[in-house]
């Protein structure tokens, strides 16, 4: 049976590990914290996991991310998440419909 105070340890420890990962992917790790990072990497085997697992999620998000395009000019708002909404419902010539402007401020009509 495992004892629930090392499964707390246990969880502390690999959010820890997310944690400097995160620093690290951002290039914002501290020699001080890569070495902390490599000694509770060097210490569990869960850590490495946890590890890789989150490496490989950054590494499938830079991969999906650097094939999307944004969207033009006049494109779905919401194009990249497959969203049906459209930004070029009035342009800044059209005149005021239903009591605003091209901005959507009220014009008071």
């Amino acid at each position: 049976m495992n004892d629930p105070e090392n499964m707390a340890d246990s969880t502390q420890m690999l959010e820890r590990v997310e944690e400097l990962v995160s620093l690290l992917v951002d290039d914002a790790l501290s020699d001080d914290r890569f070495e902390e990072l490599t000694a509770l990497l060097e210490k569990s085997l869960e850590a490495r996991s946890r590890y890789v697992e989150a490496i490989q999620l950054h590494v499938d998000l830079q991969e999906y991310y650097s094939r999307r395009t944004l969207p033009e000019r006049g494109a779905p708002v919401l194009g990249l998440l497959g969203a049906e909404v459209r930004c070029d419902l009035m342009s800044p010539n059209d005149s005021a419909v239903g009591g605003l402007d091209a901005s959507g401020l009220d014009t008071g009509s």
